[in-house]
């Protein structure tokens, strides 16, 4: 660890030689961002006249910041009249290589920034994008396909830009995290090499005799923390607990011994400039497309869209082991207890807290498609602590069964754990009818059917399971083309959201089973046409 100490030279007289006092600071708080730490410092400084005095803070780590420093007087009767950086080493002046790799990492670092807003934004068109689609979706009165086909189009059109931009940043964001994963590691090595630090000098003016109490703060790179999951489901999935585990690590040069540590979510910038005003307007990109709700930020004028105001108030809550503070898109949390990360050691890990969640588990089926029976589980999460997103180790009993990510949870927010593959469900499927039957004399409509069956069997060493089974008949955009479901047994779902997903061809079984038992499912369809025509079956 880097020692912090004071050298104190008293205002004197020409003739006198100067009062040197070594006075240690103390490290007394670090708060953790993505990309850096703040590190906050606190010193006592004694005089016993009122006058001016100089002293000198090192070392101090050679990757700080150089704007960020701060020195505030808390308490006492003194004032600080200004500050000076210098870097010193063994020949007294810093080595050009890490000036380099520094200035290289700051250019890197504001690319990355830059990067990573531009993927949040992608993300945030792909919310208006889904609120798109359920606005479409929830319509009391259906669309004609008239009105459908330009809304579809739109909407793959979107997609595709999308997914294409995200790929992009995803690829740009990984490029720039190497990139400054490795300038720390030639810093480091810089540093290790040449050992250069940091002293800041500071004149001090005392109004009268007394005790000064100071801060020291100042930002510093090479540090980082990100949130983690432990997700645990229980072996006969009546519940799910989940752990929020906080990994950080650091390379500043300095151990954080015994010191406070909060962490946070934002991204602090030194700079003071404001912002730049932006041009905003409305575009109507798809001129003549269908007046709908929900669609504003495309280019339609609805009255549905949601509008997120990132710049409410501040709100805070208690965690089990932290605090967590929400500060519109930022979060933070303060860890309990004095807490040490070392420099360059293994990354540390401090659980931030631990909730249960309500768990509505299934097996998913899709006998067409796979003959496997897929696990997985809808949580409701239930706690009044905000979850940041991050990512999640999923175990099942004991076992681990992988990575997954976790989103933002709010109390009442749902999302689904997959769990991989039930090996005691055994799903067969078979096709039990394919033909084509022509038009007698009397007619010219041709039909072709198509008939399916799925057995599906419970192991008698499992407990007793819920199965959903999804099957998708074909649809068609020619109204020469008329498709009918037929031997459908036993009869599919029809609550409202089942009856809603056969809009899209989709038809839903939910069946239990108790161990050892099997289940027979049969579907099939009917396409009538023309017997001049010869349509063709396309799946993609």
């Amino acid at each position: 660890m880097l020692l912090a100490s004071l050298v104190l030279l008293g205002a004197a007289s020409p003739a006198q030689e100067p009062v040197v006092q070594v006075i240690p600071t103390r490290l007394d708080r670090v708060t953790v961002y993505p990309e850096q730490a703040l590190v906050e410092r606190v010193l006592e400084v004694q005089f016993d006249r009122a006058g001016d005095l100089s002293f000198d803070v090192g070392p101090l780590p050679v990757l700080a910041s150089k704007a960020s420093f701060q020195l505030r007087v808390e308490s006492g009767p003194a004032e600080v009249q200004g500050m000076e950086t210098s870097i010193r080493n063994s020949t007294g002046s810093e080595s050009p290589l890490v000036v380099e790799l520094r200035e290289r990492l700051d250019g890197i670092q504001s690319l990355h920034r830059e990067v990573q807003t531009k993927l949040a934004g992608v993300e945030g068109q792909q919310a208006v994008l889904d609120a798109m689609v359920g606005s479409v979706a929830n319509r009391a009165e259906p669309l004609t396909e008239v009105e459908l086909l330009p809304i579809l189009s739109l909407i793959r059109s979107q997609t595709e830009t999308l997914d294409q931009q995200r790929a992009h940043f995803q690829g740009e964001d990984a490029k720039l995290s190497e990139t400054i994963d490795e300038l720390n590691r030639k810093i480091a090595a810089a540093i290790g090499q040449a050992r250069p630090f940091q002293t800041l000098h500071v004149p001090l003016r005392f109004e009268r005799p007394g005790t000064a109490q100071l801060r020291l703060l100042y930002l510093v790179s090479s540090a980082n923390w990100e949130p983690s999951y432990d997700v645990h489901v229980s072996s006969d999935l009546t519940g799910v607990s989940i752990s929020q585990v906080a990994r950080v690590r650091q390379n500043t040069g300095e151990d954080w011994n015994n010191v406070e540590i909060q962490l946070s979510t934002s991204m602090p910038s030194i700079g003071l400039d404001p912002p730049q005003l932006p041009s905003r307007f409305y575009v109507l990109p798809y001129p003549g497309a269908p007046d709908l709700n929900g669609l504003a930020a495309l280019g339609y004028d609805g009255g549905d869209l949601a509008v997120l105001d990132a710049s409410g108030g501040a709100g805070t809550l208690s965690l089990s082991n932290a605090n967590y503070q929400s500060m519109g898109l930022a979060a933070s949390f303060q860890i309990v207890g004095a807490r040490t990360v070392l420099s360059g050691g293994e990354p540390s890990q401090f659980l931030l807290t631990s909730l249960p969640m309500q768990v509505s588990p299934e097996r998913y089926v899709v006998p067409s498609v796979s003959d496997q029976a897929y696990l997985r589980a809808e949580v409701l999460y239930s706690g009044d602590k905000p979850l940041v997103s991050g990512s999640a180790k999923v175990y099942l009993g004991p076992d681990f069964l992988g990575e997954t990510h976790m989103p933002v949870l709010h109390r009442g927010d749902r999302t689904t754990i997959h769990l991989g593959i039930d090996p005691n469900l055994t799903v067969k499927f078979e096709t039990l009818s394919d033909k084509r039957d022509d038009p007698g004399i009397l007619s010219s409509t041709a039909h072709r059917t198509r008939v399916f069956r799925a057995d599906l069997r419970l192991s008698p060493n499992s407990g007793p399971v819920e199965i959903l089974v999804e099957e998708v008949l074909p649809l068609t955009r020619d109204d020469r083309i008329e498709i009918s479901p037929v031997q459908m047994q036993p009869a599919p779902l029809r609550d409202a959201q089942s009856m809603k997903l056969r809009e899209n061809g989709i038809y839903r079984w939910r069946i239990k089973l108790a161990p050892g038992a099997s289940q027979r499912i049969t579907w099939g369809y009917d396409a009538a046409f023309d017997e001049d025509l010869n349509p063709v079956f396309t799946e993609r």
